[in-house]
């Protein structure tokens, strides 16, 4: 098991996709978290995490959960979603409604090469 810093913060929510076997195929992660490229628009989520299993890849596992995180951040009234993306990753959150925004750098653990995905919610106001 990871396990991240935030993980077990009163507003942090995960979400998982789980065959009829009860075998895990994929989870995703929301932090509250200011946007770093949209300061002071509150509430703010960060998609924190996300994975797919190897072998489900491709199948809409992914989608799935992130239209299930992005309508659960619109119903407890989130202003904006965003995330650091890998830049292998950038396409995909663009096909999803997440487009990227400044200049590539490198974030984390993992040493690679990001952009920040950003998605201000409609309807608040």
């Amino acid at each position: 098991m990871v396990v991240f810093e935030g993980d077990d913060e009163w507003d942090t929510f995960h979400l998982a996709a789980v065959d009829d076997d009860l075998t895990t195929v994929g989870v995703i992660t929301f932090l509250e978290r200011e946007c770093p490229l949209r300061p002071g628009l509150h509430p703010a989520r960060q998609l924190r995490g996300m994975a797919v299993a190897t072998g489900r890849q491709g199948t809409g596992i992914g989608a799935a959960l992130l239209r299930a995180g992005l309508d659960r951040c619109r119903a407890e009234g989130a202003a904006v979603v965003w995330a650091h993306a890998r830049v292998t990753a950038v396409s995909w959150y663009e096909a999803h409604g997440m487009p990227a925004e400044g200049d590539v750098y490198i974030y984390g653990d993992v040493h690679l090469p990001h952009r920040t995905v950003v998605l201000e919610l409609p309807g608040r106001g």
